[in-house]
């Protein structure tokens, strides 16, 4: 695989952001749920959310969850 784990993660979360209805405000799902559907380690999870928070589409709020603040028009690079 070219692509690092995050990297491949992050593709594969913004493909589900970008699936109708709207993603923008939505919680996403507990990162132990996410990381069994992706079949990855929590921590690699966490690496590409952290990517996607750093890239302005994902927001954290402690104690409450990860939510979508934007949905990108094109891949991010």
């Amino acid at each position: 695989m070219s692509e690092t784990y995050p990297n491949f993660i992050e593709a594969r979360l913004l493909a589900t952001l970008s699936q109708p209805p709207s993603a923008v405000g939505r919680r996403l799902r507990p990162e132990d749920e996410l990381a069994d559907l992706f079949q990855v380690g929590r921590w690699r999870l966490r690496a590409a959310i952290g990517q996607l928070v750093e890239a302005g589409v994902l927001v954290r709020q402690r104690g409450s969850g990860t939510y979508v603040k934007r949905v990108p028009e094109r891949p991010l690079t």
